[in-house]
């Protein structure tokens, strides 16, 4: 039987340190923080994990993939962060001098601008770059519209990706695909547009390759109001274009384990959930 083993670069340091304290992109040791944590967890740049060394991830990574590990069916290559993140200095300053009580939450848990009370057709920086972990009692759902307004920083962009079947016997099939997406909120791009349309941001995903799925995509609209999303599909096969419902996020990609939200970890509606900052 061929052995299965899938090479995983994870960028332990920063995901370590990102996770239990609070990362400032302004601090000029962020590489030494690394280093500390690196040393804090017993992990080691260039370090391959493997079925022989498998506790050393334990704790670290969920608990299926350490079986991976531990059952030889993953490899983990252990690699540094080597991203300066003090050029985020501007996005966090932007923030702190313009977002300090502009937005806040209207009932459904949607942002709005606190002196209107509408929803605001461009947001740049964090909405709450202030909030108080303890104390506020929607400070969870707070520091999630946060994280959401980071994934329109890049403005519009095309991503490459595949989504692979690995069996116990080794490699069965792969989809080849693009992802594009165009943002409304986070950037600069769109500062000056008008956002006429409401709209959060666009994206589409189609399927390369292989040819008997070729062509298929999927439309999605998310708007500033926190409505469902807008889902359109087009299947070549019967050429047409179906709308579909964009509540549910979790439903399977092209008969594969992966779903809608898996790319960014969460891609729901952060207001159609309830956030606690524990």
């Amino acid at each position: 039987m061929v052995k299965s083993c899938i090479k995983i670069s994870i960028i332990v340091g920063f995901m370590a340190f990102f996770l239990t304290s609070v990362v400032n992109a302004k601090d000029s040791g962020w590489k030494e923080a690394q280093n500390k944590m690196f040393e804090k967890i017993g992990l080691k740049s260039g370090e391959v994990i493997g079925k022989d060394n498998w506790k050393k991830v334990e704790g670290l990574v969920p608990d299926d993939m350490v079986k991976w590990v531990r059952e030889g069916k993953v490899i983990m290559n252990i690699g540094e962060f080597g991203y300066d993140a003090s050029n985020d200095a501007e996005w966090d300053e932007y923030g702190l001098k313009h977002n300090v009580g502009k937005y806040s939450l209207n009932k459904e848990g949607v942002i709005i601008e606190t002196a209107t009370g509408k929803y605001p057709k461009w947001v740049y920086g964090y909405p709450f770059p202030d909030i108080d972990l303890k104390k506020d009692p929607d400070a969870g759902i707070k520091f999630m519209h946060n994280r959401d307004i980071t994934r329109g920083r890049d403005g519009s962009f095309k991503s490459p990706f595949t989504v692979e079947w690995i069996g116990k016997d080794g490699f069965e099939r792969v989809l080849q695909n693009n992802y594009y997406r165009y943002n409304f909120w986070g950037t600069t791009e769109t500062k000056d547009d008008g956002n006429a349309n409401d709209m959060m941001f666009m994206e589409v995903t189609v399927v390369v390759a292989p040819y008997d799925v070729s062509g298929t995509a999927q439309l999605t609209y998310r708007k500033i109001d926190g409505s469902d999303d807008q889902l359109y599909v087009y299947i070549p096969a019967i050429r047409r274009t179906k709308r579909m419902s964009g509540a549910n996020r979790s439903d399977p990609f092209l008969g594969s384990d992966f779903t809608v939200d898996d790319g960014n970890g969460w891609l729901g509606h952060t207001s159609s959930m309830d956030w606690k900052n524990i």
